[in-house]
């Protein structure tokens, strides 16, 4: 999973290449064409009275980049429609999360047992448990329907 950005990073834009995947349970041999990703639009910002509570943040002590299960993050996961919780949108190479296993996509439903829906609250309570002491911090996390509960030391 580490090798597979860096990879698609060091290929020609345009270029061909063969990918191998597993789809329904098999194995399946196609041919894509390496694409760039376009970069999006800077939008100047709307004044509002009141800031809108962010759709994205960051934990940089576990290496977790968490957003909020809108309909483009869904479609770009391939989340359902009735997901529930934050999802995991990139996990930084060789941090605690990449250690546990988590990757984009996995959906974060639960830290500490309680229940989650924004990455703000995720972060608050991570830092909670590093305020109180705690050592690490238990999250519970779907991936493709199955859960799983992983437990991120917190420094």
């Amino acid at each position: 999973m580490r090798a597979l950005p860096r990879i698609v990073a060091d290929t020609d834009i345009g270029k061909k290449v063969d990918v191998v995947v597993w789809r329904e349970g098999k194995r399946a041999s196609l041919s894509v064409t390496v694409g760039e990703l376009p970069e999006q639009p800077v939008q100047a910002a709307a004044e509002t009275p009141e800031p809108a509570p962010a759709d994205t943040g960051t934990i940089d002590s576990l290496g977790l980049a968490l957003s909020n299960l809108s309909e483009d993050v869904r479609r770009q996961f391939g989340l359902a429609s009735s997901a529930e919780g934050v999802v995991i949108s990139a996990v930084a190479p060789g941090s605690v999360a990449d250690e546990k296993g988590l990757r984009p996509g996995d959906v974060i439903l639960e830290v500490s047992q309680e229940p989650v829906s924004s990455p703000a609250k995720v972060a608050g309570m991570v830092a909670d448990a590093r305020k109180a002491g705690r050592g690490s911090v238990l999250m519970l996390v779907e991936r493709d329907g199955n859960l799983r509960f992983v437990a991120l030391k917190i420094s």
